[in-house]
């Protein structure tokens, strides 16, 4: 069964992977400017948001297999809507209603992820999960850029309507009899131990949750960036229509063999806070050689070293949440954190869009911010370890 809930996350981000490199030219050919295109995939991050939040309280209250199903039915239908755009307005707002449905799949799939995982291995689970995500941003990309440059936009998002709709049908027949056989909390189970009164403030005050969500944040700020800059540096520097796709998959690569191999097992073994901070500092690497590399090999070397930060940043922050966070309040937490996510991408791609008109100053402003995230998170955990050592004495 474990092996579907893996299945899950890699279909629930490629509906964020697969249009990821066919967004911004798009949006770019029905019109819209740098500002607007910065609003296009904004608009996904923004609802996104929402979605993440609900979902967490849906899935304490009432299982995440139900909320998995209806995200990827709901997801299938607005896809089916992109290629009725007809300006930057329209495709504004069924970004917005595509944002709000994909929001109730990520958390749903990581939720089911984490109830099934042992004592003890929380760390390998989560790596085994971003190895899902890797996969997800290895094909979703490469995919999207292929499938554009061969039969246009439409074939896009055709595609990852049917792929959800498949999906939805197939999660509602597995999990339906997975949870009558106990392997997730009963419905009056949840209700009983998972009150309606949501305490976020308990949630903020946990300085895990904190770090995972600064973290997060962080990683889907460089991710809006690259979102949005890396096709048009692509198409500025003359390269072939699917190179911003194969670059992007190029990270996801990398990520899943650090996720498969045996350094999955340092993330058993090591403060998942070290391995996160380590995994910022790469990705800021990557990032300034993003901003001046102008050649597609060296291009492909820099979206390597960012896949290796990845691989060690996203089952860090996971790896908080699943050892500090109570049953109780998972689903609410990994909701939370997917809202961070959604943060980090829309903040990300509509401040470039206003800030930075070149992908040089974009990288390079993206760096930084990850750079200053690592140090605040660094400062809170000094502070906390100070604090104890004040209480012992």
């Amino acid at each position: 069964m474990a092996w579907i809930v893996y299945l899950l996350i890699v279909v629930s981000f490629l509906d964020l992977f697969v249009p990821l490199p066919v967004i911004s030219p798009y949006a770019q050919q029905l019109g819209a400017g740098p500002v607007a295109i910065g609003f296009v995939i904004g608009a996904y991050s923004l609802a996104n948001l929402l979605g993440n939040v609900m979902a967490g309280k849906w899935i304490d209250r009432h299982g995440a297999n139900g909320v998995l199903v209806i995200g990827m039915a709901a997801s299938a239908f607005f896809l089916a809507l992109y290629s009725l755009a007809q300006k930057p307005f329209d495709l504004i707002i069924v970004r917005l209603l595509h944002g709000f449905a994909a929001g109730l799949l990520v958390p749903s799939a990581f939720t089911l992820a984490s109830w099934r995982a042992q004592r003890g291995e929380q760390g390998r689970n989560m790596a085994v999960s971003g190895a899902a995500v890797g996969v997800a941003a290895v094909i979703g990309p490469a995919l999207g850029g292929i499938l554009r440059a061969r039969l246009g936009y439409d074939a896009v998002f055709w595609f990852v309507a049917a792929l959800m709709l498949v999906s939805a049908f197939l999660c509602w027949a597995i999990f339906s009899r997975s949870a009558q056989a106990g392997h997730e909390p009963k419905k009056k189970e949840m209700v009983r131990r998972f009150p309606d009164k949501v305490d976020w403030a308990k949630l903020f005050r946990n300085p895990y949750v904190t770090q995972a969500c600064l973290g997060a944040f962080g990683l889907t700020y460089s991710i809006g960036v690259l979102s949005y800059m890396l096709p048009l540096k692509t198409e500025w520097l003359g390269l072939n229509r699917s190179a911003a796709g194969l670059l992007m998959s190029t990270f996801g690569l990398v990520a899943i063999l650090i996720f498969l191999l045996p350094t999955n097992r340092l993330f058993d073994r090591m403060d998942p806070l070290k391995t996160m901070l380590s995994g910022m500092a790469v990705i800021a690497v990557s990032e300034l050689g993003l901003a001046y590399l102008a050649q597609m090999v060296p291009l492909f070397v820099a979206m390597g070293v960012y896949g290796i930060g990845f691989g060690f940043l996203f089952p860090s922050m996971t790896k908080l949440l699943v050892e500090h966070v109570p049953d109780s309040d998972r689903g609410k937490a990994f909701g939370l954190f997917y809202a961070f996510y959604s943060i980090g991408v829309m903040i990300g791609s509509f401040m470039i869009g206003l800030v930075a008109h070149t992908p040089q100053a974009a990288f390079m402003w993206s760096a930084g911010v990850m750079m200053l995230l690592g140090c605040l998170i660094l400062w809170q955990a000094q502070r906390k370890q100070k604090k104890r050592q004040i209480q012992v004495k």
